[in-house]
This record gives structure tokens, C-alpha cells and sequence, in this order.
């Protein structure tokens, strides 16, 4: 199974990281841009990080523009 690739930032084109945190229930993982110039400095949510490729798949999303609002 091929992992899948992560988008580059869509605030600044940064290529994003995923960083473990670990905690008393268990390591989680997200996604995140770590560019510190970055004005938006998007992440996901913590998840399992059994359901990593679930992390990978929201920060992949991207919201579809409306044509009648561009």
C-alpha cells in the first residue's frame, strides 16, 4: 500500500508535516503547515494514529468553489 502524497499548503505552498503528540490516551497524529511566514498556519485534528491515512484525507480535502462566486 503506496502512501498517499500530501498537498502542498493552500495558503502559502508550503509542504506540510505530519507530527505525533503523545498523551495519556495514546499517540495521535495531524497535519500541519510549519511554514512560520505562513499568515494562516493551517492543521488538522488530532487523530488516532491508527487512522493516520484519516489525517492525510482532511488535509487533502479541499472545498470545491462555487463557479457563480469567483
Amino acid at each position: 500500500m503506496s502512501k498517499a502524497k500530501l498537498k502542498p499548503c493552500p495558503f502559502c505552498g508550503a509542504e506540510p508535516e505530519v507530527t505525533e503528540w503523545i498523551s495519556y490516551l495514546g499517540v495521535s497524529v495531524m497535519v500541519e503547515c510549519t511554514n512560520e511566514k505562513c499568515d494562516i498556519q493551517p492543521h488538522t485534528d488530532y487523530f488516532p494514529k491508527s487512522v493516520k491515512g484519516l489525517a492525510t484525507r482532511c488535509w487533502n480535502k479541499r472545498a470545491k468553489m462555487d463557479e457563480e462566486a469567483t
